[in-house]
C-alpha cells in the first residue's frame, strides 16, 4: 500500500515546480466538531500566510519537512499566478460521487486528487476564475488566491495533469455559484391627462 509520503510524487511536476507550497497542521476545533488546516511555513515551522509568499517554498522543501516533522501533509498556496482551485467537500458517499461532482469532473478536466479525508474532492487548473462568489451552499468553492488547498497525490484515474480551464470553470461557477439576479424591468405607464 502506498504511503501518504509516496503518494506526493503523482503531483505533476508543473505544480511542483512552483514555490507555493507550505505543509499543514491539523488542530482540533471543538466549536465546529472538525479539524482546521493551518498552513506552516516548511522553512522555519511557523503559521505560513497566505498573502505572503515569503513564507512559502519550493516542492522539495515541503516534503521533506512535512516528513521530518511528522506533519499533517503539505499545501498548494494560490497566488493569483494563473491557477486555481476547486473543493468539493462532502461529495463522495459509500465510494460514489455525487451528481454535482459527477458534473464538475465531466467539464473541468484537470488535475485532480481526493481530500485527506477521502470525501472530497480538490481540482487544480490552470486559467482566470469569473467575478464573482467563491462558494455555495453544497460545498462547492473555487478560489485562486489568499487560499491554499491540502495536497495528497491521491490523483483520480485520467486526471493527472494540470490543464487550461477557464472557459470550463466559468460554467461551472455559472450552474453552481454564481447568483442569479431576476431582471427588473421597469413598467411604463400612460398617464392620462
Amino acid at each position: 500500500m502506498e504511503s501518504t509520503y509516496d503518494k506526493f510524487k503523482n503531483i505533476p511536476k508543473e505544480l511542483q515546480d512552483l514555490k507555493a507550497w507550505v505543509c499543514w497542521r491539523a488542530v482540533w476545533d471543538e466549536k465546529k466538531q472538525k479539524n482546521d488546516k493551518i498552513p506552516i511555513n516548511p522553512a522555519n515551522g511557523y503559521n505560513a500566510k497566505s498573502n505572503d509568499p515569503n513564507t512559502w517554498t519550493d516542492y522539495k522543501t515541503a516534503v521533506l519537512a512535512c516528513t521530518k516533522n511528522k506533519l499533517a501533509g503539505i499545501g498548494f498556496m494560490f497566488s493569483g499566478s494563473g491557477y486555481f482551485g476547486i473543493d468539493i467537500d462532502n461529495c463522495v458517499v459509500d465510494g460514489k460521487f455525487s451528481d454535482m461532482a459527477k458534473d464538475v469532473l465531466s467539464t473541468v478536466k484537470s488535475y485532480t486528487e481526493m481530500s485527506p479525508s477521502g470525501n472530497g474532492l480538490h481540482i487544480i487548473a490552470k486559467g482566470k476564475l469569473p467575478e464573482g462568489g467563491r462558494r455555495n451552499q453544497q460545498g462547492l468553492e473555487m478560489y485562486d488566491q489568499g487560499r491554499f488547498f491540502t495536497i495528497t497525490g491521491d490523483v483520480l484515474e485520467g486526471y493527472g495533469e494540470v490543464s487550461e480551464q477557464s472557459d470550463q470553470v466559468s460554467k461551472i461557477h455559472e450552474k453552481y455559484i454564481a447568483v442569479k439576479k431576476e431582471s427588473t424591468k421597469k413598467q411604463d405607464f400612460q398617464r392620462g391627462h
